[in-house]
């Protein structure tokens, strides 16, 4: 039993798993929307979509581990003390070989293949269409020849908000109710720019490692403080957009209590200008992921009330 604790404590590690909600989140409120709208909820197919999303982002993470362990930019950030690793550096320890990691993200893959060749079969075979497209996204984040998240020009988080946001919504949407609807696509804005946030606000812990390695995130090239003038605009279009969608009737009435996420959001936001130490950005970045759960889960609570009133 030691063994195996340990085991599971290392797989969990590795793949980070401690970050799930944020893919979990879009394809919970992609199914809600769904049940929503149609009326009945599969449950069976739910779960499957869970666990084919879920394996295909613990893959990706794997998957950035490695090539960020590749590129430098991991062990830039380990070397410069006012920068955050937040890579595993498991492959850097020695605690798995490179190819024990390729293995890893093979076989997780291999699961998200094979739960979208279940729900092709018996859903609709546009879900192998999302997922490859979000498979693609995910690899070539990192992956030479593109690493596109290593560019700039915002490819990096164009890439996530399709990743994190439009493919598990929509992609969960379609399992449901099989078809996609604009109600779907414009449902995925929210989610997919907050999770998009909690990237952004993540690169603050080793932008200045990035920069050296050469990976170009918009923090590594605007600096802090710019790059705080944009969260804070991010921000406020993320929640006019809710509002604007329980307005118009996308979301029911409830959900607009919502933006009571922005607040801790714009506070963490504020110290960081403030201040702007290491400690400061960890705090940007747990309050904009508290944000982007909580946000999601009101939306979710609130669909679930809209069915029962019927």
């Amino acid at each position: 039993m030691p063994e195996t604790a340990a085991g599971l404590a290392l797989l969990a590690q590795a793949t980070r798993a401690k970050v799930l909600p944020v893919m979990l989140a879009p394809v919970a409120v992609g199914g809600t929307l769904a049940w929503s709208h149609t009326g009945t909820f599969e449950w069976g197919w739910f779960v499957v979509t869970m666990i084919g999303a879920a394996a295909m982002h613990l893959g990706a993470n794997v998957v950035n581990d490695y090539f960020d362990e590749d590129s430098g930019a991991d062990e830039a950030a380990r070397q410069d003390p006012a920068s955050l690793a937040t890579g595993t550096g498991l492959i850097a320890s020695g605690v798995m070989s490179r190819g024990a990691t390729m293995r890893l993200a093979a076989g997780l893959f291999a699961i998200g293949l094979a739960s979208g060749v279940v729900l092709a079969a018996a859903r609709g075979s546009l879900v192998l269409l999302l997922g490859a497209v979000g498979f693609v996204l995910a690899v070539t984040y990192v992956a030479p020849p593109v690493r596109y998240g290593y560019r700039g020009r915002g490819l990096g988080e164009i890439g996530i908000f399709m990743a994190f946001g439009y493919l598990p919504l929509v992609g969960s949407y379609y399992v449901q109710a099989g078809d996609i609807t604009p109600d779907a696509a414009w449902a995925s804005l929210v989610p997919g720019i907050l999770t998009t946030l909690v990237l952004f606000h993540h690169h603050f812990l080793h932008w200045q490692a990035d920069a050296r390695a050469g990976k170009m995130t918009p923090v590594a090239v605007l600096g802090p403080d710019r790059s705080l003038v944009i969260s804070l605009a991010t921000i406020v279009v993320a929640y006019g957009i809710l509002i604007g969608q329980s307005v118009a009737g996308l979301w029911p009435p409830g959900a607009a209590i919502a933006v009571v996420g922005a607040v801790p959001l714009a506070a963490a936001v504020a110290r960081a200008r403030k201040n702007p130490i290491l400690p400061n950005y960890l705090q940007l970045l747990g309050a904009t992921l508290g944000s982007s759960i909580l946000t999601q889960v009101v939306l979710i609570v609130s669909l679930f009330a809209r069915v029962g009133l019927r």
